[in-house]
């Protein structure tokens, strides 16, 4: 979770992406990128709670090679009332030019916001 204002509570998501070749090597990939959330608590085929396309010309721009930071670096805010759960599933998928689609999905913990009693 991505906690922007210090308060506590996952304002959003970092995610990073990191594209490698069948060596395992860092290699710069070009392509849309759709980020997906889920609540932890629902089916497969449940609808997400959240979603982001970001379109290639703009995710390239994302991209870093640098010792501490690498890969494609994203700070999704939520687009709308955050998920209620204390962990979401997030899919990503990049989809390069030639419309081969690369996905991976994984738990991650958030902070949400307390609830009233």
């Amino acid at each position: 979770g991505f906690d922007g204002d210090g308060d506590g509570v996952s304002d959003g998501l970092a995610v990073v992406i990191e594209p490698r070749d069948g060596d395992e090597r860092l290699v710069t990939a070009a392509g849309d990128v759709t980020v997906s959330v889920f609540e932890t608590s629902t089916s497969q085929a449940a609808a997400p709670v959240a979603q982001w396309e970001i379109p290639a010309q703009e995710a390239i721009a994302h991209f870093r090679r640098t010792s501490r930071n690498r890969g494609l670096h994203f700070v999704l805010r939520w687009p709308g009332a955050p998920p209620r759960g204390d962990h979401v599933r997030v899919r990503a998928v990049l989809t390069t030019f030639d419309a081969a689609a690369f996905e991976t999905d994984c738990t991650v913990p958030l902070r949400p916001a307390a609830r009233p009693e």
